[in-house]
């Protein structure tokens, strides 16, 4: 008679999965991975600090760039796979190691916080046979940028007239300058927040900067040419 304790946290391989990861051709619930635990702490900050003599405290010099700056996060994944026999799990070892550890600077998309995803390397995984408890403990760590992206970028498609300045609003809700991308089909004028006007040839991508909060774009058509444009502005949130 089998007297193994039954110890599953009530989950089974016939309860669907809700939760999982992707990185480059490994998904988690196509090996019926459940997850149990993710540990996602906020990146270090990269600290700069002197130390003045007759000075109380110190002074931190972090904050230089208008911003603070990050070290890599991590991210500790541990998954649990039920009902594999004690002879299976090195099989299933080596081909999730082997999955993992084979992709970097790769996406990896957590479905805790779908429509984002980060971008990094898998540093190290760690497969345990809890043959006691009828079960695999799958941990799994990742080394990644500090900043989450948004799977789609945002895309705003405007039309100016060269006798009709157009200012438009677009709110950046991360705590970095991102990059915004314009392409217009003719010459434009563009100014963006309190720099000065900038002249955007036709079919030619122009970076610009959008600060965190609120940024003001002012676009016109070249008024000498008497023509109009029609503008698509691109860009990708990055968020903590």
């Amino acid at each position: 008679m089998n007297n193994l304790p039954n110890v599953t946290n009530r989950l089974s391989a016939e309860k669907e999965i809700t939760h999982g990861i992707r990185f480059g051709k490994f998904n988690s619930k196509e090996h019926k991975l459940f997850l149990h635990e993710r540990v996602a702490p906020t990146p270090q900050e990269k600290e700069i600090k002197v130390s003045v003599p007759y000075q109380q405290g110190c002074v931190d010099m972090s904050h230089l760039l208008g911003h603070r700056v990050y070290e890599n996060r991590t991210i500790t994944y541990t998954f649990y796979r039920f009902g594999v026999a004690k002879n299976e799990s090195g099989n299933m070892q080596s081909a999730i190691t082997n999955l993992v550890m084979l992709n970097f600077d790769e996406p990896l998309h957590d479905s805790y916080e779908s429509g984002f995803f980060y971008r990094g390397k898998c540093r190290e995984v760690l497969v345990v046979d809890e043959y006691a408890h009828r079960r695999l403990r799958v941990e799994m760590t990742f080394e990644l940028h500090p900043f989450k992206l948004r799977n789609d970028a945002e895309i705003l498609r405007w039309s100016v007239l060269w006798d009709s300045p157009t200012n438009v609003h677009i709110f950046n809700n991360g705590v970095l300058p991102i990059p915004l991308t314009l392409l217009s089909t003719g010459y434009v004028n563009i100014g963006l927040n309190d720099n000065q006007l900038q002249e955007v040839p036709p079919n030619r991508p122009t970076l610009f900067k959008l600060r965190p909060g609120q940024n003001e774009i002012w676009m016109h058509a070249n008024r000498f040419l008497f023509t109009g444009a029609d503008i698509t502005l691109t860009w990708r949130e990055e968020l903590l």
